[in-house]
């Protein structure tokens, strides 16, 4: 995919989503991420604080460690991936290396 939507990427690694999950602060991360940030607050004792959001005040948001698969997004990803491979076949070689 030549140029990528954002909501398709990661806030952090700025990669497209290969494993979207759905946190409690009700924001998109990349699995491993987020999975990684969850476990070290839990390592270190300290409150799951959302990387992402704050409160009115300022102050970081806390939430669950509760994941869901965010399936929607992974799909409309799968759907992009599959347009984008279906146009670079039907596009004629010379003209690929230019849309790169």
């Amino acid at each position: 995919m030549q140029q990528s939507r954002p909501d398709f990427m990661d806030p952090f690694l700025k990669t497209i989503f290969k494993q979207p999950v759905k946190a409690e602060d009700g924001r998109t991360y990349e699995r491993e991420y987020i999975e990684k940030w969850i476990a070290q607050a839990a390592a270190a004792g300290k409150p799951l604080l959302s990387p992402l959001l704050q409160t009115e005040a300022g102050e970081p948001l806390e939430m669950g460690p509760t994941l869901t698969p965010d399936t929607e997004l992974a799909e409309a990803i799968a759907a992009a991936r599959s347009e984008y491979k279906m146009h670079m076949a039907k596009t004629p070689r010379r003209a690929r290396r230019r849309l790169r």
